[in-house]
């Protein structure tokens, strides 16, 4: 089957707050579409190396079970002095460019599985 472009929309709506109602509509066209999940068991207390499916993604949503407590650490490689914290318990939706090195650190605890869908 051919790929061709798609596109890829996440659509939020908050309601309440100082501001009432805030609507945020993102787009992205993505011209090789994946469309891959997997779940993948992270090791707690440890630096576990994502590995990139095989084509180009251009999107990678990780998300971790709604139950985590455990801190995430989004990092590129091994060694990664800071990273980035990202939600423990919510999605996090990352824009990805050319040949993308990512590993994710997962502070102490039991070990569970995350949802990675490559789009």
């Amino acid at each position: 089957m051919a790929t061709t472009d798609a596109t890829a929309r996440f659509l939020c709506q908050v309601i309440g707050g100082d501001s009432g109602e805030k609507l945020v509509n993102v787009s992205w066209t993505v011209t090789t579409p994946l469309m891959i999940t997997e779940r993948k068991t992270m090791t707690a207390g440890a630096f576990n190396t994502i590995t990139i499916p095989p084509g180009t993604p251009e999107i990678l949503v990780i998300v971790p079970p709604s139950t985590n407590t455990l801190a995430i650490t989004l990092k590129g490689v091994v060694g990664d002095g800071t990273g980035v914290a990202i939600a423990v318990a919510d999605p996090t939706v990352l824009g990805l460019g050319a040949s993308p090195s990512i590993g994710l650190l997962i502070g102490a605890g039991s070990n569970f599985d995350i949802e990675l869908n490559w789009l």
